[in-house]
């Protein structure tokens, strides 16, 4: 019986950490390098990849307390982002400027 019990409770915590690790890869402390603001929203981009494939990097969108996940590419003239809500953002590349990271 223990034995069931305790196999139970290492598969239920591994099923857990499985379902953890993706989500977590999104959270981490990593400061971003540019960012496009106003109106008290803010688009964040860092140059990792995160939980983003193809080459895409990863992108973060704030407002108030709002946080949403996103991943972006660039042609070098626009910025091309997509946030894990479906959002889809495209703003030229201009409009970002370079983090103030303190």
């Amino acid at each position: 019986m223990f034995k069931t019990i305790f196999t139970s409770l290492l598969l239920a915590g591994g099923v857990l950490l499985a379902m953890a690790l993706p989500m977590n890869s999104f959270a981490t402390q990593e400061l971003p390098f540019a960012v496009a603001a106003g109106n008290g929203v803010s688009v964040s981009l860092y140059n990792a990849p995160g939980s983003c494939l193809n080459g895409a990097m990863r992108a973060e969108f704030v407002e108030g307390a709002t946080r949403v996940p996103g991943c972006w590419k660039t042609d070098g003239k626009v910025v091309q982002v997509v946030f894990m809500d479906a959002d889809v953002l495209v703003l030229p590349a201009a409009a970002f400027k370079p983090a103030q990271n303190s």
